[in-house]
């Protein structure tokens, strides 16, 4: 089985979902029993399956079931998986699609009969899964194509020509990852929301930062140029639909309200530029687009930060939809986000076979967007993005204190210090972003509707402390090298 395990790492994480899914079943029917009635359906399969009553107890066959298909499962594996591979795969088919089954009867039986049961995902969060899943599979299944159409058009990147200090890749790999990301997420949009104003300006905002993306992934362009001129001009048109702050939150009690200066311009009608709301808005959506672009150092990490993000929105968005019913459309904004995202996670992780490239804006310019249109604002984004936001933030200070331009790559992120100092592997690094947006997210969730002061405070401090250390060392070692 140790064999099994460090040879056929795919296979055994499979098992350990497998394994993961079974004891939930078993804590499932054990929280549902004490409000079944007195007989329930053990085998729902309509027809017959309203007619095939049991005692409810009974339910505990079908977890019973999943462990004999586990244990039978392990025991082919380790068996035969020296000596007849071909044979092991087919029994893993089986289980999964056994365990989905059984999973789906489960659910119809505690869903249709176990009503008076405290429903585990409420009628809201219920309705956010099929537009993730939607999305997600529709992200998931057009990329390959969408490789094949990136390398036609030549948009790959190749260590060979393209020196960078940050560049990690050792062969060819195709960039233009917002082509896909961009496809699932204009589908998955129309299906689901359709294009309201604001929706709509996002659309454009993002479509014209994933299109500049694809220009740059194949000519490389001027950073400056994409930075200060391209990227502002998908800025304005998402601001130009009356995306942006007109207010914030003050954490000792308030609001700031920047509305003070409206400014009215005649233009194809009457419009009104809110000054001081605009600017605000713009350097946030500037901030986010370069801050999440940095965190796509390594294989894998920018789709689960981003992702993950995206998704704790949607379910921050969700939990106050019946006090504000317009946040439903941002939820269901986010998670359509979330799985256009986490669609390419598959491609992205290590080895890639697909770099998000510059298009790691377009989704940076959605999810500031998104932290506009919920409640959450500034607060929760900063909270979610709290390891990439300071440690942009000191990448940027200790490029300046080296009078270099704080846009100015290289390899000074905390990922490239875990990997050159630490020697962690590629993979570690972004299960290591991967576990850490989980936790500040979870913590966000868990303050929604609260001040998020404290949390900033106790958790930022935290961070600060290691980023800093980090980032000493990174200037010592430069001081160093420059005789200084």
């Amino acid at each position: 089985m140790l064999y099994f395990f460090s040879t056929h790492k795919r296979l055994a994480v499979i098992l350990l979902l497998l394994f993961l899914v079974n004891i939930f079943t078993y804590v499932f029917v054990w929280l549902k029993l004490p409000f079944a009635p007195e007989l329930i359906p053990l085998w729902y399969s309509m027809p017959k399956g309203e007619k095939i009553l049991s005692s409810p107890n009974n339910l505990y066959a079908i977890p019973v079931l999943m462990t004999w298909i586990f244990l039978c499962l392990n025991l082919i594996s380790s068996k035969f998986i020296k000596t007849q591979k071909q044979l092991v795969y087919p029994f893993f088919a089986f289980a999964v699609v056994s365990n989905i089954y059984l999973l789906w009867s489960l659910y119809i039986i505690s869903d249709s009969f176990l009503f008076l049961a405290p429903s585990i995902i409420s009628p809201e969060y219920k309705s956010l899964i099929t537009p993730f899943i939607v999305t997600f599979a529709i992200s998931y299944f057009i990329t390959p194509l969408s490789i094949k159409f990136i390398k036609l058009i030549g948009a790959v990147d190749d260590p060979k020509k393209h020196k960078h200090p940050a560049m990690l890749i050792k062969t060819s790999v195709p960039r233009g990852g917002s082509i896909p990301f961009l496809l699932a997420f204009i589908i998955g949009t129309a299906i689901f929301i359709g294009f309201p104003k604001k929706v709509l300006g996002i659309v454009i905002g993002a479509t014209i930062a994933g299109v500049v993306a694809v220009i740059d992934d194949k000519y490389d362009l001027n950073r400056n140029v994409r930075l200060l001129v391209l990227l502002p001009i998908a800025i304005l048109a998402i601001i130009g639909f009356g995306v942006g702050f007109f207010f914030f939150n003050n954490p000792f009690g308030g609001t700031v309200q920047l509305d003070s200066i409206i400014i009215p311009v005649n233009f194809i009608g009457t419009h009104h530029i809110v000054l001081l709301a605009d600017l605000f808005t713009f350097f946030w959506f500037l901030w986010v687009a370069n801050m999440i672009n940095w965190s796509s150092g390594v294989d894998g990490q920018f789709s689960g930060v981003a992702g993950i993000t995206a998704l704790v929105i949607g379910l921050i968005s969700i939990k106050i939809v019946k006090i504000e019913p317009e946040q439903f459309e941002t939820a269901m904004l986010a998670v359509i986000t979330a799985g256009a995202i986490l669609g390419l996670a598959p491609y992205t992780w290590y080895p890639q076979k697909l770099m998000w490239g510059f298009g790691t804006t377009a989704v940076g310019l959605i999810i500031a967007s998104l932290s506009i249109l919920t409640n959450a604002k500034v607060a929760t984004a900063v909270l979610i993005l709290l390891v990439p936001t300071l440690d942009a933030v000191l990448v940027m200070v200790r490029r300046i204190m080296q009078k270099r331009m704080p846009t100015w790559g290289d390899r000074a992120h905390l990922h490239h210090y875990l990997l050159d100092k630490k020697g962690w592997s590629i993979p570690q690094i972004a299960t290591f972003y991967w576990g850490i947006t989980m936790f500040t997210g979870s913590l966000a969730l868990f303050t929604a509707g609260k001040s998020k002061l404290l949390a900033l405070l106790l958790v930022g401090g935290v961070v600060a402390f290691v980023l800093s250390v980090v980032h000493y060392g990174f200037f010592k070692d430069w001081k160093k090298a420059n005789g200084k």
